[in-house]
C-alpha cells in the first residue's frame, strides 16, 4: 500500500495492538524511513 496519502493509511482502520509488516525498497536511506514510519503508526516509540 502506498502510505504516501494519510487517508490510505487511515483507512487501514488499524487498532491498539494490531500487528504492522513496513517494508521499503532497498536504498540508502531505507532504514531511516521505515523508523519514520514506525514513529507515525506508534508515536510512544
Amino acid at each position: 500500500m502506498d502510505l504516501s496519502s494519510v487517508l490510505a493509511l487511515m483507512d487501514l482502520a488499524l487498532a491498539p495492538g494490531d500487528a504492522v509488516v513496513l517494508e521499503t525498497a532497498e536504498s540508502a536511506d531505507a532504514e531511516s524511513v521505515l523508523d519514520t514510519l514506525a514513529g507515525v503508526l506508534d508515536p510512544r516509540a
